[in-house]
C-alpha cells in the first residue's frame, strides 16, 4: 500500500504532544514572572538603601551646618538629635522616635556622637563617656591639655522591608575650628536667667556678670560683645573658671545698649598665644518701650498712579535704633490704622519696616506713627512703643515774587496787555523791571501769572496780601490810580482794589490786603493770576511798577495748606562707568522754595517707578545698577514736608 504525505495529514497533534507544550510554556512564563518578581523586589531594596543613605548623608551635612560648642550628644532640647530634627527636612513625623518619611517608606534615625584625640598633638585625660570607645589611649608625644581634636558623628538610618529591617550607617568627623587653640568649654550668666540664654527685662540692672569655663593650661580669656572685643582676664593657669561683666545701661548713658538681641563670646589662648574658637551664648535685652520714630516727617503731596496726579499725604522717618523693632504701624487724624501701599499685601495691622507712608485718601490732619515690639510679659504679642505725631493740615503764608520773564503765561492766564511770571523763591535780579501806564486810549494791564497748582493743593480762607512797588514822575503832580484783582485761572477770587499814586512820587510801597478769598482746592494746573490795572491819564503815563529786582520785589503772599514744591532739577547727560554702572547727574534748581534730598525715578513716574532717594540737597549724582538693562530716569526735588517739583527732563542710558 502506497506512503501518504503527511503534509496532507489532517489530523493535527495529539492530546500528550498538546499538554507537552502546554507544561513547557507554563514553566517558562513562571520562571519569568518569579524573574520579574526578584527584579522588582531588588529595585524595592536598591530604592530604600538610595533614600536611607541621602538621608544620612543630609543628617551629616546638618551636623556640620551646626556650631562646632553645640553639638553634644544627650537628650533634651541641647541634645544632638533634637538640635538635627529642628532642621529643615529633618523633622520627625513621631513623637516616641525620629523618623522621616521619603518615597513613601519610613525611615527611623538614630545619631550618636563622641569626641575623638588625635594622637599627633599628644592624648590628653578622656572623660568617659564623651570619647570614642576606640580612642588610641598612648602617643609618644607631650600629653596634649585640649585633647578634644575632632567630633565624630555617626548616623544609622533604618527601615522596615518584608518584615524585615534594614539599616544604612555613616559616620563623619567634624573638624573643631579651635583645634589648634585651646576650648571654651561653658559660658554662662551668673545674675540673669536662662544662664546660658540671659534675658533682661528690667531697667535696673546695669550689666550682666557671666562665668566662663575652660580645662585648665589656659593663659587668658578675650571677651566680646557682637564680635568687638570688650576686654582680656589674665590669671595664674591653673584657673578655669573665669568671671567679667557687660555693662547693660540704657542710653545715652555711656556704654548703654539698646533692647534687642547681642551675642556674648568668649575664646581660650594658651600661653604660646594660639587661640581657641569662640564660644558664644545670646543675650536678649527687652527692658522699656522703644522711643519715638525720630525725624517724622509728612505733608500733601501729589504722585503718579497709572500716569494720573492723585493727592495724597505722604509720610516719612527714620528707623529705631533698638534691635528688638519688628515694625511700625500709622495712624490717620480718625485714629484709623493706615493700610499704606507699601504694605498691603500684608494687611493694615502687620509689622513692617518699611519707613514710609502713603495715604492715597488724603486725609488733613494729625498722623501718629509707632513703632512695634514683642513685649518681656508676652513674646507672642506685638506691642506699641511711644507715639511720634506729625500734622500735616497747616496754614502756611506762599509768597509769589514778580519776574520779568513770561515763561509760565498759558492760555488759563487772564488776558492782559503784557503778561509776566510770578514765582516762589525767586530772590530777584540786580537789575529791576518797570513796567509804565498809558496817557491814552485803554486801560493799561499786567497780568502776573504763577506756576501751575498739583491736585489738591488748597489756597485756604483769608486775606490775599500784596507788597509792590511804585513810582510816579508826572511833574505837575497829577495823580494815577492803580486797581488790581486776584484770579484763579481768569476768574476773579477777590473784589477790585484801587489805590491812589500821588503825582511826583518817589518809589513808594503799597502793602495790604487785596480782600479776602474763599478757600479753594485746586486743580491740576491751576494758576494764580494778579492782574494790575493803570487808568489812561497824563499821572499813569509816569507811573511805574518796580518788580523782578532786590532792591524793589514787588510780591503777592496767600495762605496755602502747604508749603510749595521746589523747582525741578536740570537733568544732566548720564554715563557709564568703568565698573558698567550707569551715573546720573543733576544741577540744582538756581532758587525756589528748599531742598531736602532728590528722589530718582526709573522707567516711569508713577509712585511704583521711586527708585532711591539721595542722602540730602548737596548729593547731584546718583549711581545705578542697570543690571545690563537700557532705562530711562527721572529726578525730583524733594522739601523737608515731602512736597516733590516736577518731573525733571529725563534721560535715557
Amino acid at each position: 500500500m502506497a506512503s501518504r504525505s503527511t503534509l496532507g495529514d489532517q489530523r493535527g497533534f495529539t492530546i500528550i504532544e498538546v499538554l507537552v507544550a502546554a507544561t513547557l510554556l507554563v514553566i517558562g512564563v513562571l520562571g519569568t514572572m518569579a524573574m520579574v518578581d526578584s527584579s522588582n523586589a531588588e529595585t524595592r531594596l536598591t530604592g530604600g538603601r538610595d533614600g536611607a543613605t541621602n538621608l544620612a548623608r543630609e543628617v551629616v551635612e546638618g551636623a556640620r551646618s551646626i556650631g562646632y560648642d553645640q553639638l553634644q550628644q544627650g537628650t533634651g532640647p541641647t541634645g544632638l538629635e533634637s538640635k538635627l530634627q529642628a532642621l529643615p527636612g529633618l523633622v520627625s513625623t513621631s513623637s516616641t522616635s525620629w523618623t522621616v518619611q521619603r518615597r513613601g517608606i519610613m525611615y527611623t534615625i538614630s545619631a550618636k556622637l563622641c569626641s575623638q584625640d588625635d594622637p599627633k598633638d599628644g592624648i590628653g585625660p578622656h572623660a568617659p563617656p564623651a570619647y570614642c570607645a576606640e580612642q588610641p589611649i598612648t602617643s609618644p608625644e607631650p600629653p596634649d591639655s585640649q585633647p578634644e581634636d575632632f567630633k565624630r558623628i555617626t548616623v544609622t538610618v533604618s527601615w522596615t522591608r518584608n518584615s524585615g529591617t534594614r539599616d544604612v550607617t555613616q559616620a563623619a568627623l567634624i573638624d573643631s575650628p579651635g583645634s589648634k587653640g585651646p576650648r571654651v568649654t561653658a559660658l554662662v550668666a551668673t545674675n540673669a536667667s536662662p544662664a546660658v540664654a540671659p534675658k533682661i527685662i528690667t531697667a535696673g540692672t546695669m550689666s550682666v556678670i557671666f562665668q566662663a569655663t575652660t580645662p585648665p593650661g589656659v593663659d587668658k580669656v578675650i571677651y566680646s560683645l557682637d564680635g568687638v572685643d570688650k576686654g582680656t582676664l589674665s590669671v595664674p593657669p591653673a584657673r578655669t573658671d573665669w568671671t567679667f561683666s557687660i555693662p547693660v545701661p540704657l542710653p545715652p548713658a555711656a556704654n548703654g545698649l539698646y533692647d534687642g538681641g547681642y551675642d556674648v563670646s568668649v575664646r581660650a589662648v594658651d600661653a604660646r598665644g594660639t587661640v581657641g574658637p569662640d564660644f558664644t551664648i545670646p543675650m536678649t535685652l527687652i527692658r522699656s518701650t522703644p522711643a519715638r520714630p525720630a525725624d517724622l516727617a509728612g505733608g500733601p503731596d501729589t504722585i503718579y498712579v497709572g500716569g494720573v496726579a492723585k493727592p495724597v499725604v505722604e509720610l516719612e522717618w527714620k528707623a529705631n535704633p533698638e534691635r528688638n523693632v519688628i515694625g511700625y504701624r500709622v495712624y490717620d487724624p480718625n485714629n484709623a490704622v493706615l493700610p499704606c501701599p507699601d504694605r498691603t499685601n500684608l494687611g493694615a495691622q502687620a509689622p513692617a519696616l518699611q519707613l514710609s507712608c502713603v495715604n492715597t485718601a488724603a486725609t488733613p490732619g494729625t498722623y501718629k506713627v509707632v513703632a512695634l515690639y514683642r513685649d518681656a510679659s508676652d513674646p507672642l504679642m506685638v506691642s506699641e512703643g511711644q507715639p511720634s505725631t506729625v500734622t500735616t493740615d497747616t496754614t502756611v503764608p506762599r509768597a509769589f515774587s514778580f519776574k520779568d520773564t513770561t515763561a509760565g503765561n498759558l492760555t488759563n492766564c487772564s488776558l492782559a496787555s503784557a503778561r509776566r511770571d510770578m514765582e516762589e523763591g525767586f530772590p530777584g535780579l540786580s537789575s529791576e523791571a518797570l513796567f509804565p501806564g498809558s496817557a491814552t486810549g485803554s486801560p493799561q494791564t499786567l497780568n502776573l501769572c504763577s506756576p501751575p497748582f498739583t491736585a489738591g493743593e488748597k489756597l485756604r480762607a483769608g486775606s490775599a496780601d500784596i507788597k509792590v512797588y511804585f513810582d510816579n514822575l508826572e511833574k505837575t503832580n497829577r495823580d494815577c490810580v492803580v486797581s488790581g484783582r486776584l484770579f484763579n485761572n481768569a476768574t476773579p477770587i477777590t473784589p477790585v482794589l484801587s489805590t491812589t499814586i500821588p503825582g511826583s512820587s518817589p518809589v513808594t510801597t503799597i502793602a495790604g490786603s487785596m480782600g479776602t478769598v474763599s478757600a479753594l482746592t485746586f486743580a491740576a494746573g491751576d494758576r494764580l493770576n494778579l492782574q494790575l490795572s493803570w487808568a489812561p491819564s497824563v499821572g499813569c503815563a509816569a507811573t511805574r511798577l518796580h518788580y523782578g529786582g532786590t532792591a524793589y520785589p514787588s510780591s503777592l503772599t496767600v495762605s496755602s495748606d502747604r508749603i510749595g514744591p521746589p523747582n525741578a532739577p536740570t537733568m544732566l547727560p548720564a554715563t557709564t562707568l568703568p565698573n558698567g554702572n550707569t551715573q546720573l547727574s543733576w544741577s540744582a534748581p538756581a532758587y525756589g522754595n528748599p531742598i531736602s534730598f532728590y528722589r530718582i525715578y526709573r522707567d516711569g513716574f508713577d509712585y511704583t517707578n521711586r527708585l532711591d532717594t539721595t542722602g540730602d540737597a548737596t548729593e547731584t549724582t546718583y549711581e545705578d545698577d542697570p543690571g545690563g538693562v537700557t532705562h530711562t530716569y527721572y529726578v525730583t526735588a524733594t522739601s523737608a514736608k515731602l512736597a516733590e517739583s516736577p518731573m525733571s527732563a529725563s534721560v535715557t542710558k
